[in-house]
C-alpha cells in the first residue's frame, strides 16, 4: 500500500538566492512575460478538465486511468506548479518552460500511476468531490490568503536580503504539497483520501 504522502510528491528547490532585479521585471512586465503562457495554459486548462472526464469514464468501464491522459493531467498540474512559482509566488527565478514533462527545473510534481482505481469508481469516490472538495476547498482559500501575506513579506526580503526567508518559503511550499494532494484526488489521478494537512 502506498500512503498519498509517498504517492504525490510536489517539489520546490529552496534558492540559495535570488535576484533583485529579475523580481522586478517579473513584477513590472508579469503581464508581458505572463502572456506568453497564458494563452497555452488556458487552452491546457480545458484540455485537462476534458481529459480528467475521459478517464472518469474509462475508470467506471475498466477500473483504470489510461497512461496518456494520466500523463496529460500530471504534465498540466506539473506546469501550473512552476508557472505560479514562478510568476505568483516569485520562489524561483527559472523561467518555466513550454513543457509539462518533467526535468531540470527547481519545482516539479509526481504522481505514482496507480494500475487500477477501484476506490474511484464506487459511490464512495463519485461523491469524493463533496466530501474532498468542500473541507479541503475552504481549508485551502483561508491558506492561501496567509500565502499571499507571505508571499508580499518575501518580496520585500527578496528585494532587502536577495533572499526568501526559509521559513516563510516552507509555509508557501506547504500549500503546493496540500494543494496537489488534493487536486490528484479530484482529478483521479490517485483515490487514496488526501491528508489533512500541509506537511511534505
Amino acid at each position: 500500500f502506498v500512503t498519498s504522502l509517498a504517492s504525490v510528491s510536489c517539489d520546490i528547490e529552496y534558492p540559495d538566492g535570488l535576484s533583485r532585479l529579475h523580481l522586478l521585471l517579473k513584477v513590472f512586465l508579469a503581464g508581458f512575460r505572463g502572456d506568453t503562457h497564458s494563452f497555452i495554459f488556458y487552452i491546457s486548462g480545458i484540455l485537462s478538465l476534458f481529459a480528467t472526464l475521459v478517464g472518469f469514464f474509462a475508470i467506471l468501464i475498466n477500473g483504470r486511468m489510461p497512461s496518456g491522459i494520466f500523463n496529460f493531467v500530471v504534465g498540466y498540474q506539473r506546469w501550473t506548479i512552476r508557472v505560479s512559482s514562478y510568476y505568483v509566488y516569485a520562489m524561483v527565478d527559472s523561467y518555466p518552460p513550454f513543457t509539462n514533462s518533467g526535468g531540470s527545473h527547481p519545482a516539479d510534481l509526481n504522481v505514482a500511476h496507480l494500475k487500477y482505481l477501484p476506490k474511484a469508481g464506487d459511490p464512495q469516490g463519485l461523491l469524493g468531490w463533496l466530501y474532498v472538495g468542500i473541507p479541503h476547498g475552504i481549508a485551502l482559500v483561508l491558506y492561501g490568503i496567509a500565502v499571499y501575506v507571505s508571499v508580499f513579506i518575501s518580496a520585500w526580503s527578496v528585494l532587502l536580503l536577495g533572499r526568501y526567508h526559509r521559513a516563510l518559503f516552507d509555509f508557501n511550499l506547504g500549500f503546493w504539497h496540500w494543494s496537489a494532494r488534493v487536486n490528484a484526488y479530484m482529478s483521479l489521478l490517485r483515490d487514496e483520501y488526501p491528508p489533512f494537512h500541509w506537511r511534505a
